[in-house]
């Protein structure tokens, strides 16, 4: 499931997202992401910044796009912060 909402419309168009993502390809895993987008029609182009929760505390950032005819898909998970507060 998908819900859209429109943040912009000028020479691109950007939107938000939130939805869910199906993590295994042989069962029922349903994870839930947000993500930001955008694309230009002129030049077929798009670039998506997705973010989901793998497991707790561990946030998993993923990158697609496709621009000027190369594709990039890429992952990072990010780590929490090893220390919160000051000395």
């Amino acid at each position: 499931m998908l819900v859209y909402k429109t943040l912009e419309v000028s020479c691109c168009l950007k939107f938000s997202s939130r939805g869910t993502f199906n993590m295994s390809e042989t069962g029922e895993q349903w994870k839930p992401f947000t993500s930001d987008q955008q694309a230009i029609a002129q030049r077929p182009s798009f670039d998506w910044n997705g973010r989901m929760t793998m497991l707790p505390g561990i946030p998993v950032l993923v990158h697609d796009a496709y621009i000027a005819g190369e594709g990039i898909l890429q992952e990072r998970k990010r780590s929490p912060p090893l220390f919160k507060g000051g000395m």
